[in-house]
């Protein structure tokens, strides 16, 4: 999911959650509904509920290789 405030969002999703969810990565974007789009789109056979997904190992070291995401065109923010 996408949050501008990651500790509170972290937070109230380990309120609704009945196990523990560890953040174990972050990645910016200065457009993060399009992020968002694009990751639920590259991962679309992974996902096994709502907004969570069952990813390979090396799918999860290639999200957390990323540290900023943002479309093709994106130019510092023009």
């Amino acid at each position: 999911g996408m949050a501008q405030d990651v500790a509170k969002r972290l937070h109230e999703i380990n309120f609704a959650s009945p196990v523990e969810v560890l953040l174990i990565h972050t990645i910016f974007s200065e457009c993060m509904p399009w992020a968002e789009a694009n990751l639920h789109h590259k991962y679309i056979k992974q996902r096994h509920h709502g907004e969570w997904f069952q990813l390979q190992e090396k799918q999860v070291k290639s999200l957390k290789a990323l540290e900023i995401l943002n479309p093709p065109d994106f130019s510092d923010g023009i």
